[in-house]
C-alpha cells in the first residue's frame, strides 16, 4: 500500500474481491469444461451448453467464495 493511501474497509475489498473472483471462476470452469466436452467428442452446442451452467453455478460461487476469503485473510493480523 502505497503512502497516503487509505485502506478500505473489510466489508468492501470483500466485495470486490468476491466479484473478481467470481468472473474469474465463470471464466476458468467454463474453458475448462467446455473444453473437456470437446476433448470426450462432444458437439459444441454440448459442450458449451454444459460449461455455461456448470461455470455460472461452480465457478462464480466458488470464485466468490475465495475471493472473500482472500480478502478476509488480508485484513487479519492472524496469518502475519
Amino acid at each position: 500500500m502505497a503512502s497516503g493511501e487509505e485502506q478500505l474497509p473489510l466489508e468492501k475489498q470483500a466485495g470486490q474481491y468476491a466479484i473478481r473472483g467470481a468472473i474469474s471462476g465463470f471464466i476458468i470452469v467454463l474453458v475448462l469444461v467446455t473444453g473437456i466436452g470437446l476433448w470426450q467428442d462432444q458437439t459444441s452446442a454440448s459442450a458449451l451448453g454444459v460449461g455455461i451452467f456448470v461455470a455460472v453455478w461452480a465457478g462464480s460461487g466458488f470464485g466468490a467464495m475465495m475471493g472473500a476469503a482472500i480478502a478476509a485473510m488480508k485484513n487479519t493480523s492472524w496469518f502475519e
